[in-house]
Order: C-alpha cells, then structure tokens, then sequence
C-alpha cells in the first residue's frame, strides 16, 4: 500500500485519514478511513476498523487535533 493520506500512529495502531493503495493486480482508491494493528499485521492488509471502533476513535480526534494545530501556525 502506498499512502498519500493523513495517518497517526499509537504503539502498535496505526490510523489512516484516508486509504489510497496499490496492489499486485488491484489498484484502487478508497476514501474511508483505515486502522491497523502493526503487531500482527506490519504490511497494513487487514483493515480492523470495525473490530476496533474505539481506538479507531481515539486515533482521528488525535489526528484532527495535530492538523487543527498546524494550521494555527501557519
């Protein structure tokens, strides 16, 4: 997967604003969101937002909280 996106990670979470990706066969873009478990997936294929929607949580409002910041000092 190649990101272009916005993205945060926390231990072994990582959070994806967006998911764009490329694969073998497949190429795609998908604009819904994306969060990983690092540990036990470290190539970013098995997309467990849904079996994990709390932490998903935690990790956009500190994403959006980091990019709220950046653009007060710009």
């Amino acid at each position: 997967m190649v990101n272009r996106g916005k993205a945060v990670r926390s231990g072994d979470w990582k959070y994806h604003q967006k998911k764009y990706f490329t694969l073998k066969q497949e190429r795609g873009d998908e604009s819904s969101p994306a969060h990983y478990n690092l540990r036990e997936d470290i190539g970013e294929t098995n997309n467990v937002i849904d079996q994990y929607p709390e932490i998903a949580a935690g990790l956009e409002a500190a994403l959006n909280q980091h990019i709220q910041r950046i653009k007060q000092h710009r």
